[in-house]
């Protein structure tokens, strides 16, 4: 059995964002983060679980001043590859939804064709992990970066 060590992190906030449509998660995440970055002197990074990641860049960009604030995030959008350039954003995690609906549609239409006789429980799909240094090598959504 390997001598697991606790990680130096300090959770200081969890925060859910409010919205009925994407353009108010947008002003919310922005705003959110600017207050996180006025509330906490030790804020060093943000961890943003879902697809909002560049709005919390945005906010870090406008409001950080001097600080290195790091973010670590979900998705792709088209400001990601300037906030992967520049730092802000050290990582996303693209889960390539173009891919996951194509593979389920994909199933579907093959089981009602008849040619599975059943949909399996479980569709595997690839991810990727897109740093400054893997997004000249990656492909979104059929785009190549390099």
């Amino acid at each position: 059995m390997t001598n697991q060590h606790a990680l130096p992190i300090n959770i200081l906030n969890i925060i859910p964002v409010p919205g009925e449509t994407e353009a108010v998660m947008y002003r919310e995440i922005y705003q959110l983060t600017k207050d996180c970055i006025e509330k906490y002197s030790e804020l060093d990074s943000f961890y943003v679980t879902n697809g909002l990641t560049q709005w919390c860049a945005d906010a870090i960009r406008d409001a950080a001043g001097e600080r290195k604030i790091n973010v670590v995030g979900h998705e792709f959008t088209s400001g990601i590859p300037q906030y992967l350039d520049n730092g802000i954003i050290s990582a996303t995690i693209y889960q390539k939804p173009a891919q996951q609906y194509y593979v389920a549609i994909c199933r579907l239409f093959e089981y009602l064709c008849g040619v599975r006789k059943r949909i399996p429980a479980v569709l595997t799909t690839e991810c990727s992990i897109l740093m400054k240094e893997s997004l000249p090598f990656a492909k979104i959504g059929g785009v190549e970066f390099a």
